[in-house]
């Protein structure tokens, strides 16, 4: 989630978990039964797609991202921005990768960006 540390900041930390429950269930509702959707931090979240091809994974994650700037809390909008990875290999190392990529996409606000598209991933 973008700038969440504002939300608890401005309108107390209730609201901070109200914000983070309506990301959670924005999430919930443009992904299927079998993916996961796992708390990673305070304000991060891991969603776990398996067997999905590229075109679809990246209208997956514009999807997940729309449904989540349509909410707010107490007049504040919630905004995210998603660092996305496809493939195998070590969980370890496939989170490295999508943080790079969430860390491109979070220079942007409210984009996704792909481990291995753009110059700086």
């Amino acid at each position: 989630m973008d700038n969440f540390k504002s939300i608890n900041d401005t309108v107390g930390h209730e609201s901070g978990d109200l914000a983070l429950k309506k990301a959670v269930s924005a999430i919930r509702s443009r992904i299927r039964l079998d993916d996961e959707v796992i708390r990673f931090g305070g304000d991060e979240f891991i969603i776990v797609f398996p067997d999905m091809d590229e075109e679809i994974f990246k209208k997956k994650l514009e999807s997940v991202l729309e449904a989540i700037h349509g909410e707010s809390v107490e007049g504040i909008s919630i905004a995210a921005s998603c660092g996305g990875v496809r493939g195998t290999g070590s969980i370890e190392g496939l989170l490295r990768k999508a943080d790079k990529a969430l860390y491109q996409a979070k220079k942007e606000k409210g984009t996704y960006r792909l481990y291995g598209e753009g110059e700086n991933a």
